[in-house]
């Protein structure tokens, strides 16, 4: 069999109840599973939540005055800062050939900022008119002081993106400003910063730019539905704003919960959060931290088997914003065929031929070899594209890269008709959660619609992001233990640096030659010019030469990282799988494990460049990928 998308196993098994169109379920959802209280807004009642009059302004810049914005200068020596000036009313960021990086031409302008809180702001919208060949515009906020190696590359700000739209034509582009996979979450915003691209010279004429505060997303309704970040932890969530109520008529199940958590916008305006259930108060708090959720739980077993008015209730100054984070109802189901817990687990360039489960002539996969022997291994299954963000909007919607619209930028968004699995699952009562170091499959995909919770960066090493996310998806569990659940993890363990972790670290690479290795990577970039894991790897022979560096001595050292970061991964898999068994829930959960892409260290197998390797669909180490599924019932 050939298999090109995993959601197409995953649709057909799973959404065979689900409804198509993404219309919420009925409340009674609630005695059966996870009830999604911000699904059913429109059958909420409301009273009061009435959007203030006066709300903070935003901070604008136009350009018919001095306004402070200037160029930014590059970290790396073959770059030249782009050119940025004020000129008849706008700010212009003209790129030339001697911003060229490669192939690209790269420059932006900043300007400085006093201090703000990150968390303050909501998003930023740029007035423009493109010429020439733009491709993306990026913000960012503080500029990077220092490129610790010739890794670094010139990029001294980075964050939302957006395709610039180059017919001469004014267009307003809207960024998001609190992406919180910045590495400097919790610094005062000290820049301001955009950056363009281009094949060629070209120029953007900016008209002006807005810095629009949180409350002011919140203006358009008295309540309603976000995605909101905390502490890099971002939440499906109800809004409101106080004094006001929410109230839903809902049956309890058996063992009845209701899970949720907290969140404000302003710590100088606490807010006072009640849940009432038939108008007696089962939860009161008063709660001011708006950088975490404040995660809580009610029980509602005493009501089991009635039904209520459950009532959202937020108190506090006029016009305060209250975020209620996930509010889920849920309990012990009555008995019968309970839907299966999904397990979508994807070991992100992780393709099917350096796994052993596939016949690779190293052992660095027995956990998956072990999974195979319980469900099914598919031979022949392929990814839609060599990165990541093609190739993940594809199998999580069952849509061809081409459907979607191609992507003529990385910060393209996945369009709105597209539903998501997460969606539709979320829609048929699921509880859902992305585990992801990849931001490309969570929120700069679009790939947060319908997901409950959302871990999108991690704190510690990439190459031992699985042990990481893990431990974030257990929290998850004890916070919303409700099933069913599904689940996407995209792990990143295989993923450049492919540094040694413990217990794999030595199994094919000892210390010296790791350091050996370490050293041709670094020669390489300082001869070249150029760095990028990538770029090296596909790079022809005359490159190495003009090194002093033995290609073949070279891909060694990648294989043999490569695969030890390949054993890490499956090490964790091997882990989750038990815990799972463990805890019991093995026994209902679907799981699929599957890759996104391949990488490219299998070039170094060839022994002289061949161009057409380039070609993905020629290359099997970048598309074909390991597809495995197993459901214990």
């Amino acid at each position: 069999m050939q298999v090109r998308h995993a959601a197409a196993i995953a649709l057909i098994l799973l959404t065979s109840g689900c409804r198509r169109d993404g219309s919420a379920p009925p409340s009674t959802l609630g005695a059966d599973v996870p009830l999604h209280l911000e699904e059913h807004l429109a059958s909420a009642r409301v009273e009061g939540s009435a959007v203030p009059k006066e709300l903070p302004k935003a901070v604008e810049w136009k350009f018919d005055r001095p306004t402070g914005w200037k160029t930014v200068v590059p970290l790396v020596p073959w770059s030249a800062p782009a050119s940025v000036r004020q000129t008849g009313g706008v700010l212009r960021v003209e790129l030339t050939e001697a911003n060229r990086r490669r192939r690209t031409l790269h420059g932006g302008a900043y300007v400085e900022l006093p201090g703000w809180n990150r968390e303050d702001w909501a998003f930023l919208i740029v007035r423009a008119r493109s010429s020439g060949e733009l491709g993306a515009m990026t913000i960012g906020f503080n500029l990077r002081r220092q490129v610790e190696d010739i890794e670094g590359g010139p990029f001294v700000l980075q964050g939302a993106s957006a395709t610039l739209i180059n017919d001469g034509a004014v267009h307003d582009y809207l960024l998001r400003a609190d992406w919180a996979g910045w590495e400097s979450r919790e610094e005062p915003l000290r820049e301001l910063g955009l950056t363009l691209t281009s094949q060629a010279p070209a120029a953007l004429e900016i008209l002006s730019i807005s810095l629009v505060p949180k409350e002011a997303r919140y203006a358009e309704a008295p309540a309603g539905v976000v995605t909101e970040p905390r502490d890099a932890l971002y939440r499906r969530s109800l809004y409101g704003h106080a004094p006001g109520k929410l109230t839903w008529r809902v049956r309890v199940p058996e063992g009845g919960r209701l899970d949720f958590g907290l969140g404000v916008l302003r710590e100088d305006a606490p807010v006072a959060f009640r849940v009432l259930a038939d108008g007696k108060a089962v939860f009161e708090e008063s709660y001011a931290k708006k950088t975490v959720w404040g995660q809580r739980s009610v029980d509602l077993s005493r009501h089991a088997g009635r039904t209520v008015d459950l009532t959202l209730e937020a108190a506090g100054r006029t016009g305060s914003v209250a975020l209620w984070s996930a509010p889920t109802l849920s309990g012990r189901p009555a008995g019968g065929d309970r839907p299966p817990n999904v397990l979508l687990y994807v070991i992100d360039a992780g393709g099917a031929e350096y796994t052993s489960a596939y016949g690779y002539n190293r052992r660095t996969t027995p956990n998956l070899e072990r999974l195979a022997t319980e469900g099914a291994l598919f031979e022949k299954a392929y990814s839609n594209s060599s990165w990541s963000k093609p190739s993940t909007t594809s199998f999580m919607t069952g849509l061809h890269h081409t459907v979607l619209g191609g992507y003529r930028n990385p910060d393209d968004p996945l369009p709105p008709k597209a539903s998501t699995m997460a969606e539709l699952l979320h829609a048929a009562g699921y509880q859902t959660g992305v585990f992801t170091s990849n931001a490309w499959c969570g929120s700069l995909s679009s790939l947060d619609r319908g997901v409950d919770n959302l871990v999108e960066s991690i704190s510690g090493a990439n190459s031992a992001s699985s042990e990481e996310l893990q431990r974030a998806f257990w929290r998850w569990r004890e916070a919303y233990p409700g099933r069913p659940w599904w689940v996407h993890f995209q792990v990143t363990d295989v993923h450049w640096p492919w540094e040694p972790e413990a217990p794999v670290a030595g199994t094919f690479l000892s210390a010296t030659e790791r350091q050996a290795f370490a050293d041709m990577e670094h020669r390489l970039a300082v001869a070249n010019g150029v760095s990028g894991r990538s770029w090296g790897l596909r790079a022809p022979g005359q490159v190495f030469e003009k090194a002093g560096i033995d290609r073949k001595a070279y891909f060694q050292g990648v294989r043999g990282s490569f695969d030890e970061a390949m054993a890490y991964a499956d090490l964790q898999l091997g882990a989750l799988v038990d815990r799972l068994k463990a805890t019991g829930e093995w026994d209902n959960t679907l799981l699929i494990v599957y890759a996104d892409h391949g990488d490219w260290p299998g070039l170094g197998y060839f022994d002289a460049w061949d161009p057409f390797q380039r070609v993905p669909y020629i290359n099997p180490y970048l598309t074909r990928v390991p597809l495995v599924v197993v459901w214990p019932r």
